[in-house]
């Protein structure tokens, strides 16, 4: 059985017997009773859940919206937030090379409409995470899309072959075709067991930093309401005005949601009054990722609020034994402290769309997998 609801038809899932189905249920509810821009300020998106077997999966449905957040936007992702990321390189003759195609190949995307896309599994984060699917539930998805959205391309964000190769096999096998989204950190507590004491030495350095800051660590119970306020406001200091209007802009009802609901586990790092630094992970089949993660930019660097927050995230990794996917960016600090580069990616069906619109995909991805994939495992970008 594969049935996609709205708000109208939530009531007939029997949420018990789903994997995580009261996770997904309480993640989602608000999204549907106040709408998403009231969860997400800056995603505009029709929401959608897909039951199938004993999966629930969040399915993101767009038409154009070209200032969506990249979590819905292709072409925010490839075009608007790459343009805003080239300085991150820190290689200025690679800005310059890079950014005269970008604008070229981002008229033609918006032209062309590559925001017409169905995202499944999409949970609106900087990283989805995955539950096993396998090929003929694939199939079942992809004849629904083409089906019901003929006009749509098909996408499944946030893949890569270490984490998830039986997926990323069946999305292939399926007709499915990767292309490359972004170069991201994976921390496995495995081989930090294997590193000798020299190449711990900088977690040794963040863990006597935490040590010598003298910060109170509080977790979800307890945070109150009006921490929440001092989350948000440190979440959009760091990824919305250092870094990008185009990442997720979570609203204090979305993080009051997740608080109340045990939807992420919070550590912040506190003194008297004050949170000076926040993160927010969650764990799906023996993984965790950080999607909230802020703090005082106008801190002093040497009081290494970044080190000490990255510190928390890699110590829950190694206790909990998790692989920690560490997402995009900061790429030598954590390679200093034992995370391995991947290559993520998008896997998209179009073969059910008209050659004009095939087209625009397929140069695409040519670009990403031809040159910007070896360039960023060359550079490590």
């Amino acid at each position: 059985m594969i049935k996609l609801h709205d708000a109208h038809s939530l009531h007939s899932i029997d949420w018990d017997s789903k994997k995580d189905g009261a996770y997904v249920r309480d993640s989602f509810l608000p999204f549907f009773e106040k709408g998403v821009s009231a969860c997400i300020e800056n995603v505009n998106t029709q929401l959608f859940l897909l039951e199938m077997d004993d999966l629930i999966l969040p399915v993101t449905i767009n038409n154009e919206e070209f200032d969506n957040s990249y979590v819905c936007s292709p072409y925010t992702h490839y075009v608007s937030y790459a343009l805003e990321e080239l300085w991150e390189l820190k290689k200025p003759w690679l800005e310059k090379l890079l950014t005269y195609p970008i604008h070229l190949m981002g008229s033609w995307l918006r032209r062309t409409n590559m925001n017409k896309v169905i995202a499944v599994n999409n949970w609106m984060l900087s990283t989805n995470l995955y539950h096993a699917i396998n090929e003929q539930q694939i199939v079942q998805i992809t004849n629904l899309f083409v089906e019901k959205y003929p006009e749509h391309t098909i996408l499944f964000r946030s893949l890569n072959n270490k984490l998830y190769p039986t997926i990323t096999q069946a999305l292939s096998a399926v007709g499915y075709n990767n292309m490359m989204s972004r170069s991201i950190y994976l921390f496995d507590p495995k081989h930090y067991k294997e590193m000798n004491s020299k190449k711990r030495k900088d977690l040794l350095n963040d863990k006597s930093l935490l040590k010598k800051s003298k910060y109170e660590i509080i977790t979800n119970e307890e945070f109150t309401e009006e921490d929440i306020y001092q989350i948000s406001e440190l979440y959009n200091q760091l990824y919305i005005k250092k870094y990008s209007v185009h990442n997720p802009m979570f609203t204090p009802a979305y993080l009051w949601n997740a608080l109340k609901h045990h939807l992420f586990e919070i550590k912040a790092i506190k003194k008297g009054d004050t949170i000076d630094g926040v993160i927010a992970y969650f764990i799906r089949d023996g993984v965790m990722t950080t999607p909230i993660l802020g703090y005082d930019t106008n801190s002093d660097q040497q009081h290494g609020l970044y080190r000490i927050l990255s510190l928390l995230i890699t110590m829950d990794s190694i206790e909990k034994d998790l692989i920690c996917h560490c997402s995009a960016g900061a790429g030598e600090f954590k390679r200093n402290r034992g995370a391995k580069q991947q290559i993520e990616y998008s896997y998209v069906y179009y073969d059910h769309l008209p050659p004009k619109k095939q087209r625009v995909w397929k140069v695409l991805r040519w670009i990403l997998n031809t040159w910007i994939e070896p360039m960023a495992r060359k550079h490590r970008f």
